[in-house]
């Protein structure tokens, strides 16, 4: 029987760069780093309050800042297509939750809740595998993004974690740009990198709560701060799954991280 071995994940621009900095978060390869994603659990069970849709807001926001310069983006017809997308993922998993699949299992992954309707497979193929190269940032002379990332490389699907959407401590600039807007992303990560250098640590949330506190905007300390876990990530250990497609016979394995 043939194996296909997973590819190794994309090193992304952003990683490149990030390498370089003296930060503990930017000394890690975050998109292999489950914590450091975007859960989309908690929608499945809250996307109608005001925190629901909040983070709703943020989950949309980053599938458009990953994807709004994807060839496939702008030719689909529906209105706020990264709403469709994130809706089609969404609805996937409220049928696991109706039929009870993966509910609670620690294997479940964000392929999971790929979309069972086979007229979207091709598109929902295409986000969920990425290209093999990409960057986060646009070209200073072309003024575009080379490809557009794996899904998997932002997002995750943790259904035994139906509270907590982001790990503070261990999430990319990606995420933390959707989630808390690009301008005051852009004074975390200067007050990180500043406390990192006088004290070696991370930002704990008094940190956090007062630099939100002179960036409200309309929305509160606490409604930011909603859905964020600061405590470090649990240590994750690799696991090979494995499946097999009954017409080709072909085996495919994959590593799955699961917590300790």
């Amino acid at each position: 029987k043939d194996t296909v071995q997973p590819e190794k994940p994309n090193e992304t621009q952003e990683d490149a760069t990030k390498a370089k900095k003296p930060n503990k978060r930017a000394a890690k390869n975050l998109t292999q780093i489950e914590n450091a994603k975007f859960n989309l659990t908690p929608l499945l069970t809250d996307r109608e309050s005001k925190a629901g849709k909040r983070r709703y807001k943020t989950a949309a926001r980053l599938i458009k800042n990953l994807y709004g310069d994807a060839p496939f983006f702008d030719r689909r017809p529906e209105e706020k297509f990264e709403e469709f997308i994130l809706d089609k993922m969404l609805e996937q998993g409220d049928l696991n939750v109706k039929n009870k699949k993966n509910i609670t299992n620690e294997n479940a992954t964000l392929f999971d809740i790929f979309p069972a309707e086979e007229k979207y497979h091709r598109l929902f193929y295409k986000i969920f595998q990425g290209t093999k190269r990409y960057t986060l940032e646009k070209n200073e002379k072309s003024g575009k993004k080379l490809g557009y990332p794996p899904l998997h490389h932002f997002f995750t699907y943790k259904p035994q974690e139906t509270k907590i959407i982001i790990n503070f401590q261990d999430t990319s600039k990606a995420v933390l740009d959707a989630h808390f807007g690009e301008e005051i992303c852009k004074k975390i990560l200067e007050e990180e990198e500043s406390v990192w250098k006088s004290e070696k640590r991370l930002l704990q949330m008094g940190d956090l709560q007062k630099l939100l506190q002179n960036a409200d905007h309309g929305v509160t300390v606490d409604e930011r701060l909603d859905g964020l876990e600061l405590k470090k990530a649990t240590k994750q250990k690799k696991k090979f799954l494995s499946s097999q497609d009954d017409k080709t016979g072909i085996v495919i394995e994959r590593i799955n991280n699961i917590p300790e």
